[in-house]
């Protein structure tokens, strides 16, 4: 490889190094961290910055070994041994090979003869990682769904992209257990380097039904460039297990998540969920977690956001912490009939909130941490808590059809006043109480089996965080006016087994937007969710 930094040179008297820093696909990374380490039991570190064309230069050096690191922020992710001799001069290339970030998803090339639909390759890799082959018959004990989504989502931190392939491949294996594969890859908007990326492992010993189960996780969040912050990049770690003795069930686990963006954490998050069987149909429950929502508890475990929620302070990362405690009763009045009623209390540490609108002299002022996939932002927000309440009854209708009334009440944070300065929204936010009213009717249509969930949650006020954000319960549903369609097509048309057309609408009527005036006289808008669309197929087999 040619280095444009060739020329920097007179002939040395002593040893130097000379190098380049690039992504996986070859584009130089300005501003990248490189360390220069002799080799020993103590060795003391040089330390530069990349400049713009990713070029790097340490000059002056006694002959020995060296090792020379690349990365962003706090993480290595290039290293390279090399031996300096006097009046030597060491020329390197260090890719920074993230793991997720050198993905992309394609389509076969034009004249290809390989029969399949899309597949997900690692950048100058031969041999694809994962395709979506066409075929009549799956194998036995595998199953599996490629959904192909396009549009924005309703939350910052919570997309894989504009236009996202998500998958997931399930086998059974070892006798009872099942092995799967999951993840999404989507695309990145213009000016944002790199590839929105999650991959999932999943092991569950003894199949569905387990009680024990190990998910991990890995994931990688683009960001536009900004200075110092480089991608979102998180590793995750789910366990879980239980066990029943008589009427009381225990369901346990915990999460681990390293998360790295300038600076980074290591969080533990254990969960607990006891269920007493009080009658033939009805139960108290018991329910603990500190990972932030939405935190939503199976049959055998709890699973949480993929990513935890960060801000900025200072352009250094904050992350979200919460904690959880709920008592419940859930009674099954009839055949068709539920109710039930819960008691909570929730406490977040440097909550994070969301907007819209900030502009570039925001940014720079290392409190927004903008989402690029959203077209939104998140804020530190401060600190809130306090009690909750829920009650919610669903019912029935038919046989496909059901129909379900929640009330809840607990604290939000809601601007304090008319005036917000963008570059620090905590001491502009106060924790008040909120009440939500929710209707939402959820089934499948006849004839045409078309899947529907349409949902409404009114609100007494303002508010820029949900009420409830840890319902889990069957009215649970975002603020606002949502719909949800799932339409299955016919087989004959993508010689597939069963195909589906897919549409979500969140905040329908654009509700909950509140203007703010940032510190230099423009708008603002903080938000729960912002209007979003999203459409798509989903191919199960």
């Amino acid at each position: 490889m040619v280095l444009s930094i060739t020329a920097l040179a007179q002939a040395p008297s002593q040893g130097r190094v000379l190098g380049i820093v690039t992504d996986p696909t070859g584009t130089p990374l300005a501003d990248a961290i490189v360390r220069l380490l002799p080799a020993g039991l103590h060795p003391r570190a040089e330390l530069q910055r990349t400049a713009l064309n990713g070029s790097f230069a340490f000059a002056h050096l006694t002959a020995g070994t060296y090792y020379v690191e690349a990365g962003r922020g706090q993480r290595v992710s290039g290293r390279q041994k090399v031996q300096i001799t006097a009046a030597h001069t060491a020329y390197l290339a260090l890719p920074l090979l993230y793991a997720l970030g050198s993905l992309r998803v394609s389509a076969p090339e034009s004249g290809s003869a390989e029969d399949f639909g899309w597949l997900l390759r690692a950048n100058n890799a031969v041999r694809p990682l994962l395709r979506w082959q066409e075929a009549n018959e799956a194998p036995a004990h595998l199953s599996g769904y490629v959904s192909v989504m396009a549009g924005g989502s309703a939350a910052p931190q919570s997309d894989p992209g504009a236009i996202a392939t998500t998958f997931q491949l399930q086998r059974q294996a070892w006798g009872d257990s099942e092995l799967a594969f999951a993840g999404s890859v989507g695309t990145s908007p213009a000016g944002v380097a790199g590839t929105a990326s999650q991959l999932s492992a999943i092991f569950e010993p003894h199949g569905e039904q387990s009680p024990a189960r190990l998910v991990i996780t890995l994931q990688q969040i683009p960001l536009p460039p900004l200075a110092h912050v480089p991608s979102v990049q998180a590793v995750s770690f789910n366990y879980a297990d239980g066990l029943t003795a008589g009427r009381l069930s225990v369901q346990y686990g915990a999460m681990f998540d390293t998360v790295s963006l300038v600076n980074s954490f290591h969080t533990l998050d254990p969960y607990l969920r006891l269920q007493w069987q009080a009658g033939a149909h009805a139960h108290w429950e018991y329910r603990f977690a500190t990972a932030v929502p939405p935190v939503h508890f199976g049959p055998t475990y709890a699973e949480a956001a993929a990513t935890p929620r960060l801000a900025l302070d200072d352009f250094a990362a904050q992350m979200e912490r919460a904690h959880h405690q709920e008592l419940g009763y859930e009674d099954q009045l009839t055949a068709n009939d539920l109710l039930e009623a819960a008691a909570f209390v929730d406490h977040f540490t440097h909550a994070v909130v969301a907007g819209t609108g900030a502009q570039a002299a925001d940014l720079a002022s290392g409190n927004l941490l903008p989402d690029p996939l959203t077209n939104t932002f998140s804020a530190d927000g401060g600190n809130y808590g306090g009690w909750g309440a829920r009650l919610v009854f669903d019912h029935r209708v038919s046989g496909n059809l059901s129909a379900s009334l929640g009330w809840a009440e607990g604290p939000v944070l809601a601007p304090r006043g008319a005036r917000v300065q963008s570059a620090l929204l905590g001491p502009d936010l106060a924790a008040v109480r909120r009440q939500a009213l929710t209707v939402k009717l959820a089934g499948e249509l006849p004839v045409t089996h078309t899947r529907v969930a349409c949902s409404y949650r009114w609100l007494n006020g303002t508010s820029v965080t949900a009420v409830d954000p840890y319902d889990d319960s069957p009215d649970q549903s975002d603020s606002y006016a949502n719909i949800t369609i799932r339409q299955p097509l016919p087989r004959f048309a993508f010689g597939t087994n069963r195909v589906e057309a897919l549409a979500e609408f969140h905040n329908l009527l654009a509700q909950g937007y509140l203007p703010v005036m940032s510190a230099d006289g423009h708008l603002l808008y903080l938000i729960q969710a912002a209007r979003s669309f999203r459409g798509g197929l989903s191919f199960n087999f």
